[in-house]
C-alpha cells in the first residue's frame, strides 16, 4: 500500500511543485527529481488485493460505507493533491536516457488542411473530420495550423477532482463530458522495459502497444507511481465509461483517456485496467460485485 497524506481541501491546491518541461532535461531538474525521491518514506509490501490508488485517512467503517467504484455522487469533497505524488502535466525521461521513437509511427510532416478547429469546442474525436484526428494523431505546430483552435492538442478541457472512494481516491468531474471527449492524458515517467521490470510497484505502469526505436526495439512504459496528473488515481472498472487510447506524436506516442458514453457531472470516471495491472488488486467495481 502507497502511504499517502491526504489532506482535505480544493483538489486545484498542488503541495508539490509541477516539474517543467516534458524531459529531465538539466541537472538541477534530475536533482530535484531524485531528491524528491529520497526524501519519501520506504513502499511498504505490496498486498495484492489492494486496490488503493492512495491510502484512505478514513475509518475503515465509514470507508464501506462510501459508493461502490463508478458511482454517481450527488455531492462531493475535493481532496488536494497528496503530497508524495509529483503533480506533473507531460511525462517526463531521465536525461541519461533517449526519448522513445516510435517504430510504427505514421506520422508525417503533412499538415491538416482544417480552416476553424480540427475539434470543435462541443464536438469529439468521434465527430471530427480532420485528417490527422483520423488517422489518431495528435496535432502541434508542426502538422496543424491552426494554434490554440485546433482542439486536437491534448488539452484538458474539463476540470477533474480527486475524491475519496471505498478503494482510496477516485476522480470525478463537475462538467458533463461528451462520448468521445478527451479527458485527460496518462502522464508519468518514461521507463524502458528493463527499467520497468526493476520496479517493485508496478500497479501504475501502462504499456504501449508500439515498440520503440533507439538502437533495439524496446517495450516502452509510462509509470504514473511517483508522479502523475490526475489520470493516476482513475479506478478500474469492469463497466468503464472511458477507454486508453495510444496517438501519435511527432514520432513518438501519447496516451490519452477518452469517454465512451456521455458522463453527468459528479459520475466516478473509471476505465478497464489492463489483464497485468489486475493481478494486483481485487476489483471493487459495482458492475463486479452485482454479478459475482
Amino acid at each position: 500500500m502507497i502511504h499517502a497524506h491526504v489532506e482535505n481541501g480544493p483538489a486545484s491546491q498542488r503541495t508539490v511543485p509541477p516539474l517543467p518541461g516534458t524531459a529531465l532535461n538539466s541537472t538541477a531538474q534530475l536533482a530535484w527529481f531524485n531528491l524528491y525521491q529520497a526524501s519519501q518514506p520506504q513502499q511498504q509490501p505490496l498486498n495484492p488485493h489492494d486496490g488503493t490508488a492512495a491510502s484512505t485517512l478514513l475509518p475503515n467503517h465509514t470507508q464501506t460505507e462510501l459508493p461502490f467504484v463508478g458511482s454517481d455522487y450527488e455531492v462531493v469533497i475535493p481532496h488536494a493533491w497528496p503530497r508524495n505524488i509529483a503533480h506533473i502535466d507531460h511525462s517526463i525521461i531521465s536525461a541519461s536516457k533517449p526519448y522513445p521513437v516510435t517504430v510504427s509511427s505514421d506520422y508525417t510532416d503533412q499538415k491538416c488542411e482544417c480552416e476553424l478547429c480540427c475539434i470543435s469546442s462541443t464536438g469529439t474525436h468521434l465527430t471530427s473530420s480532420c485528417i490527422n484526428v483520423n488517422s489518431a494523431t495528435v496535432c502541434d505546430d508542426s502538422n496543424c495550423l491552426l494554434g490554440p483552435r485546433c482542439g486536437n492538442r491534448f488539452e484538458q478541457r474539463f476540470e477533474l477532482d480527486l475524491i475519496q472512494t471505498r478503494v482510496g481516491l477516485g476522480v470525478v468531474s463537475p462538467n458533463i463530458i461528451p462520448q468521445g471527449a478527451f479527458v485527460v492524458e496518462y502522464v508519468g515517467e518514461i521507463l524502458y522495459a528493463e527499467d520497468a521490470a526493476r520496479r517493485n510497484d508496478r500497479r501504475y505502469q501502462a504499456r504501449f502497444r508500439t515498440e520503440a526505436e533507439w538502437g533495439e526495439h524496446s517495450k516502452v512504459y509510462v509509470d504514473a507511481l511517483a508522479c502523475g496528473n490526475e489520470s493516476r488515481f482513475i479506478n478500474h472498472s469492469c463497466k468503464p465509461n472511458c477507454v486508453m487510447y495510444e496517438f501519435d506524436w511527432t514520432n513518438s506516442t501519447r496516451l490519452g483517456i477518452f469517454a465512451t458514453k456521455e458522463i453527468p457531472p459528479l459520475q466516478e470516471l473509471t476505465f478497464s485496467y489492463s489483464r497485468r495491472n489486475r493481478q494486483f488488486f481485487r476489483c471493487q467495481c459495482s458492475a463486479h460485485v452485482i454479478t459475482t
